[in-house]
């Protein structure tokens, strides 16, 4: 018995499965990603960093973008002085009350803890691509 099939191009299977810029697992992802990060973030009395992350996804769901002149300084941990402003070799103290977790390279940390959290929260997303 001969089966023939014909392969799918690497672009299609991209696409059938959501993972491209835009597509439905990638924004899934993104939000997985913004989702879990929370903990990882200091606190501001109102809550504008994680509100900054959480509005910080690029168009295509490929980025999350943190605007905010303080977010550098946030994210590096270090008090920043000087005009213009830079980094001095004196780290921040971060309030913990809130997200006992809360540090600098708050993205790094996130992947190092929980990656595999996270993939099994988007690997059911990826599977309904494949019963397409």
């Amino acid at each position: 018995m001969n089966v023939n099939f014909q392969p799918l191009s690497s672009q299609k299977l991209i696409q059938q499965l959501g993972l491209g810029p835009g597509g439905r697992a990638q924004q899934k992802w993104t939000r997985i990603v913004q989702a879990h990060m929370l903990k990882y973030l200091p606190y501001r009395a109102v809550g504008s960093v994680e509100a900054a992350v959480n509005m910080g996804a690029s168009d295509d769901f490929t980025q999350i973008v943190v605007r905010g002149d303080y977010m550098r300084y946030l994210y590096m941990g270090k008090v920043m002085a000087g005009n213009p402003k830079r980094a001095i070799n004196k780290d921040l103290r971060y309030t913990k009350s809130k997200n006992a977790l809360a540090g600098p390279f708050w993205d790094r940390r996130l992947k190092q803890n929980e990656m595999a959290v996270m993939v099994a929260e988007i690997t059911p997303e990826i599977k309904k691509g494949l019963k397409k």
